[in-house]
């Protein structure tokens, strides 16, 4: 997983009012995937169960890559008098 967060912030003022000016870019990107197979076990006896069988013959595999790339921008104004 990679993710990078870079943002400026910038001050200035229309009139009397003094502003804060927040920029910045986001970037997160994740590798996943997923991979596996089935097939047939041999039966099982609930009560008298024999371990160590050989399995079956693979009847399906599958080997499924994925990954998310996710970008944001952001570009706000934040006023100093108002406080929360």
């Amino acid at each position: 997983m990679f993710n990078s967060d870079t943002y400026v912030v910038g001050q200035f003022a229309t009139g009397s009012i003094r502003h804060q000016l927040v920029t910045g870019i986001s970037l997160t990107r994740q590798e996943s995937g997923f991979s596996g197979f089935s097939g047939q076990a041999a039966p099982i006896d609930l009560f008298n169960p024999v371990y160590g069988q050989p399995l079956g013959d693979v009847t399906f595999e599958y080997n499924i890559p994925g990954s998310m790339t996710h970008w944001a921008f952001t570009c706000k104004t934040r006023s100093p008098w108002l406080k929360i």
